[in-house]
């Protein structure tokens, strides 16, 4: 069933209707497809078909009232008017190295760039709030995303995994999580090229998890500096260059676990002294440089099990110290036997 301009899209005025998903729920994400005469047809996973005039002189549509996906250039095109998508944006472009989406101000929903092969640099230069998550995932040449440094306000997670050659995440440097404003997760995860945190200055506390995981050339945690507070859990894991949690000096509580695993150039935990409480486990696991458990000197209050195994130049005699002066429950082997 086709349905023509007047059912949902005001191409002189206001709003294209995408799907409509559950009370309080994003919609199904609706396709664009060019009909080569002038028209496109805009189809919906519910059978919708709504037909759209974009010839020269036939108006642009402003905003999208529902989800949206980004597959090719006529997609990118029909973005090129949009302010605001009531749903999620999903861009998962093909055979396009540059998007520009020089109008859009809000997507109300989650953004989420992911699976592009191409795909190098993305600009939205007006962008400053989205509703519900930023999802940047599985990016194989993506590299710059300086085009998204107006953003304010991210309401739920951060995400950034899986992108090969992006070696900065500077573009996150204006979002503020404090207050009312305050992050669930970020999520900073298999980034090959990953060199540093900064854009990440605005955290200074989290609602959920803060997981660095994977990313082989991550050395500097400098930009946490004013991080205080997380919620959830502290994952470490998997960084192969890193030396020493540095950064990590505002760092008061952790709500549930503290997880450092497999990082195998770290050396010291001097970073971290100023935490005093973790809720849950302390899990310190496979470092295998690891010297010293000193930088975990104002550690007073775990509410759950310390768990000391396999770092492999740490001398185990401090691990036991820590668990009395702690008065935990304790897993503690393979570490060096030598004191």
């Amino acid at each position: 069933m086709k349905r023509w301009l007047a059912f949902g899209v005001w191409v002189l005025g206001v709003a294209w209707s995408g799907c409509p998903g559950p009370q309080g729920e994003p919609g199904e994400p609706c396709t664009v497809a060019d009909n080569g005469d002038g028209t496109a047809t805009l189809s919906c996973p519910d059978g919708t078909e709504v037909i759209v005039d974009v010839a020269e002189g036939g108006g642009n549509v402003t905003e999208v009232d529902g989800s949206f996906q980004v597959l090719n250039a006529f997609d990118v095109q029909f973005m090129s008017t949009v302010r605001s998508v009531s749903g999620d944006l999903l861009i998962r472009v093909a055979g396009l190295t540059s998007v520009d989406f020089p109008a859009l101000t809000a997507v109300e929903g989650s953004l989420i760039i992911e699976d592009t092969e191409t795909l190098t640099t993305l600009t939205a230069a007006n962008l400053g709030i989205v509703g519900a998550d930023l999802i940047v995932r599985d990016n194989r040449a993506l590299q710059d995303l300086a085009g998204l440094s107006a953003l304010t306000r991210v309401v739920r997670d951060v995400r950034i995994e899986g992108n090969r050659d992006l070696d900065s995440v500077a573009f996150l440097a204006g979002i503020d999580s404090s207050g009312d404003n305050t992050l669930d997760d970020v999520i900073i995860s298999g980034n090959e090229s990953l060199l540093g945190l900064t854009g990440l200055g605005g955290l200074q506390d989290l609602r959920g998890n803060l997981v660095l995981e994977n990313n082989d050339i991550l050395s500097d945690l400098a930009a946490l500096a004013d991080l205080e507070n997380i919620d959830g859990d502290l994952r470490l894991i998997d960084n192969g260059g890193l030396t020493s949690c540095a950064g990590l000096n505002g760092l008061e509580t952790i709500g549930n676990d503290l997880e450092i695993d497999n990082n195998d150039a770290l050396f010291t935990l001097q970073g971290l002294g100023n935490l005093t409480t973790v809720g849950d486990d302390v899990v310190i696991t496979n470092n295998r440089l690891l010297s010293s458990l000193g930088g975990l000197s104002s550690l007073s209050d775990v509410g759950g099990r310390l768990t000391v195994v396999n770092n492999d130049d740490l001398p185990e005699c401090e691990a036991d110290d820590l668990a009395d002066d702690l008065g935990v429950n304790a897993d503690i082997s393979g570490n060096d036997p030598n004191c």
